[in-house]
């Protein structure tokens, strides 16, 4: 018997209703969906979140209605799942319900699924799971890549002239 595929599932509050739909889609097509929905009540919010994104093979975000304000939670559970995903293994998929919404910035280089249908964004997902290779198309791996680098040698050439100022005001004091 086959393992089925783990997802977890991350919306913003205005969300809700939409990830619920999702989850139900998934779990009918016998992969394994958790959000916080899933949460029981006075359950360790913090505890399960650490847990389920440790067991999950790929992280849905839903981004709509409230991509605009990301909350602390929500920020946490990215944290968490990132942390969990250290080697980058594991697809992230960004589910896109509303055409206007903000990708947020981790989530940029990767393949985003359109909502056309929630039996479509199923299809995606389930694609993206059996091929986690294509959940990052190469042209974007490579910009990202390009990006990080050249975010690096600007906080490189900070740090330098950082060091380079403390040096020099180090010096003034010696020389009162």
């Amino acid at each position: 018997m086959e393992i089925p595929m783990r997802v977890f599932l991350s919306f913003a509050h205005e969300d809700a209703q939409f990830a619920g739909r999702l989850e139900d889609a998934l779990r009918r097509r016998h992969i394994d969906a958790w959000s916080s929905l899933d949460l029981a009540a006075g359950e360790q919010w913090g505890q399960r979140l650490d847990q389920e994104s440790a067991k999950a093979d790929a992280f849905v975000v839903v981004v709509g209605a409230g991509a605009p304000v990301i909350s602390p939670d929500l920020e946490s559970e990215w944290r968490t799942f990132l942390r969990n995903d250290w080697e980058s293994s594991k697809p992230l998929i960004p589910v896109l319900t509303d055409a206007t919404a903000e990708i947020p910035s981790f989530l940029r280089s990767r393949k985003a699924v359109a909502l056309t249908s929630v039996d479509r964004v199923v299809d995606e997902i389930e694609h993206l799971l059996k091929h986690p290779g294509e959940s990052t198309p190469p042209a974007a791996y490579a910009k990202a890549k390009a990006d990080q680098a050249h975010r690096l040698d600007e906080l490189k050439e900070f740090a330098l002239a950082l060091k380079e100022a403390a040096s020099n005001h180090s010096g003034d004091v010696e020389h009162r």
